[in-house]
């Protein structure tokens, strides 16, 4: 697998375009690069509500933006509204779109309550609207259906939305979708004592739902009952079996069209696991026969369907990415030694510079998102060298 050089001087960052849109935990959507267009997603120049903006990557122009509030380009008054989140979808014709939670103002305030879902196309116009209510936090689509969810503790369901016209297809009652993984929908049903809580959070039994039709194929739910998904490719689902957030526990690969087990990965955090969505899952596990912040790479490829461990061990414990089968690992600072990132290939041989003081935020074949390790503060945007 040959090298990767990305360009330590940025083309442009996120303070530089007018928004001046951030990354913020309370907003924790990451940037994504399609083509040479990025969407980003975050706090806004006023630190407190969120903004989206569609900008030019070469360049660092925005090509359309919507602050909170500001009416939507559909004529009939709705508004863009934050709930923490957006969704891309793809659509026919290989184009894009984004979708975004709506609202109307209210008088006398000028508040905007959520109110239901938009389609918005890669020019800013509405496609469609739609009534469902609740965040964008936890969602899935697919070439035909996105799968949002709507409601409450008490009636939450998933919801299946035709991606051409914005009409609702089917309810799963019960559930929160996370990715689609093969004709499976692959769900989570809260516990009670997380289900009202932040969905970072969230645990529970995992589900398998078929997508066309919203019928059960699988629930977890007797053998792991705080389980959460982590990340697909293909087939696989990647899964926490006793999740808790920033703690090493056992993970493991499921078959999305049966919920059949694979594969056991060991133990690991879930920041340090991750999926390409299409051909490779993967964790840094801790090895404990080496010296302290030495990880092995254990990964399972989708044509394959058994763990490899990689040839070499590496020095980063967070896997922030995977694309191409390259995995972008940051490391955590150890006294002189710096914070950075690191592109290896599943056996570790580095294939990039190490760059300072930065994590990876998104990745394509032409360009790098990097944002600070805490989290917060401005996305930059770099080239990929050839």
């Amino acid at each position: 697998m040959e090298p990767i050089k990305v360009d330590p001087s940025p083309l442009w960052d996120s303070d530089s375009i007018p928004l001046k849109i951030g990354y913020h935990q309370r907003f924790a959507t990451r940037p994504e690069i399609r083509g040479d267009t990025v969407i980003l997603f975050g706090t806004g120049d006023d630190l407190r509500t969120s903004a989206l903006a569609v900008v030019d990557a070469p360049i660092g122009k925005p090509l359309w933006s919507y602050r909170e509030g500001e009416r939507l380009r559909s004529g009939k008054g709705e508004a863009f509204v934050s709930t923490g989140a957006i969704k891309t979808v793809d659509l026919p014709g290989g184009r894009w779109g984004v979708l975004v939670v709506f609202g109307f103002p209210t008088k006398p305030y000028g508040l905007v309550e959520a109110r239901g879902q938009a389609l918005l196309a890669q020019d800013g116009q509405v496609l469609w609207t739609s009534p469902i209510d609740g965040s964008l936090t936890a969602m899935a689509a697919n070439d035909k259906t996105v799968f949002t969810w709507r409601g409450s503790n008490a009636d939450r369901a998933t919801v299946a939305i035709d991606i051409a016209t914005g009409k609702r297809i089917w309810d799963n009652i019960g559930s929160i979708p996370y990715a689609v993984a093969s004709g499976t929908v692959v769900s989570l049903r809260p516990t009670p004592e997380t289900a009202g809580g932040n969905l970072d959070d969230q645990a529970g039994a995992i589900t398998g739902v078929d997508s066309a039709t919203g019928t059960q194929r699988w629930d977890l739910g007797a053998r792991y009952p705080k389980a959460r998904p982590i990340a697909t490719a293909g087939h696989l689902v990647l899964v926490h079996t006793d999740y808790a957030k920033y703690e090493a526990r056992r993970v493991i690969v499921l078959d999305a069209r049966t919920g059949t087990e694979i594969a056991d990965l060991g133990e690991a955090p879930s920041d340090a696991c991750g999926g390409d969505g299409r051909t490779i899952v993967a964790c840094a596990v801790r090895d404990r026969s080496a010296p302290a912040y030495q990880y092995d790479l254990r990964s399972v490829r989708a044509d394959e369907g058994r763990v490899h461990i990689s040839a070499r061990t590496v020095t980063a414990g967070r896997i922030d990415g995977i694309w191409a089968g390259r995995i972008f690992l940051t490391d955590f600072p150890m006294g002189k030694h710096p914070h950075g990132t690191t592109i290896v290939d599943r056996e570790g041989n580095q294939l990039s510079q190490k760059l300072l003081m930065l994590g990876t935020a998104a990745v394509s074949d032409t360009y790098v998102a990097v944002q600070q390790p805490s989290g917060v503060g401005p996305i930059a945007i770099h080239r990929i060298v050839r």
